[in-house]
């Protein structure tokens, strides 16, 4: 898709190179990514930057110039999933948007990840899990995630959810794990639904520290 290689076509798992980034992930989590989203390095850093950043445009610029750039983040971001997915698992999966932020009935709700997974053909999509309490986003806030938290705000609304045993839970970036980790847990009172694989369209890439060698003397 792209040139600079922070985004792909394809889905990437998240392995054990990656998951030390994503600290609340279990060894046995399956998540998959398609880009590598650096933090603060601004819109012009990489293309998957330029994909995240307008996909979080705030819902204040509706219908303002700028919001075309969000709306045509979302309708790439759903055709790259739906092609990406294996369509043979359409018949019996559902894709779940991880709830934002902000409860539905809040002025700043945002619905990108639901109008993602509605532009995801041929898979369909459900709104499984709600978010009930508005918290700050992760990367407003200096507070660490508490997964506990994020799962006592969470409900369940099985409308939508059919005969599916797959649920693939989507987000935009994964940061932490811990929204994750809470609709994972969630998901699980669930009897029905068999397997849970969180698709991200990037992940927070966390730059590497390299320290230099030091000469220290041997004894003598």
């Amino acid at each position: 898709m792209t040139s600079d290689g922070s985004l792909s076509n394809n889905l990437r798992v998240i392995g054990e190179l990656e998951r030390p980034d994503h600290w609340h992930l279990n060894a046995d989590d399956e998540c998959y990514f398609f880009g590598d989203y650096t933090p603060g390095g601004g819109y012009s850093h990489s293309a998957a930057n330029q994909l995240v950043i307008n996909l979080k445009r705030h819902p204040k610029f509706r219908g303002k110039p700028a919001w075309r750039h969000k709306v045509r983040a979302i309708q790439t971001c759903g055709t790259l999933l739906g092609r990406t997915l294996n369509t043979n698992l359409a018949s019996n999966s559902v894709i779940v948007p991880i709830p934002p932020s902000k409860p539905p009935d809040h002025p700043e709700f945002d619905d990108r990840m639901i109008q993602i997974a509605m532009n995801s053909d041929p898979f369909r999509h459900a709104d499984l899990i709600r978010n009930t309490t508005a918290r700050s986003p992760l990367h407003h806030s200096d507070q660490k995630r508490d997964i506990d938290a994020i799962y006592s705000a969470l409900a369940i609304d099985l409308a939508d959810l059919g005969d599916a045993t797959t649920c693939f839970l989507l987000d935009d970036v994964l940061t932490t794990g811990a929204s994750f980790r809470a609709c994972v847990r969630k998901i699980g009172e669930i009897d029905q639904i068999k397997r849970v694989v969180g698709v991200f369209i990037a992940r927070c890439a966390r730059p590497r520290v390299e320290f230099p060698m030091l000469d220290i003397p041997s004894k003598n």
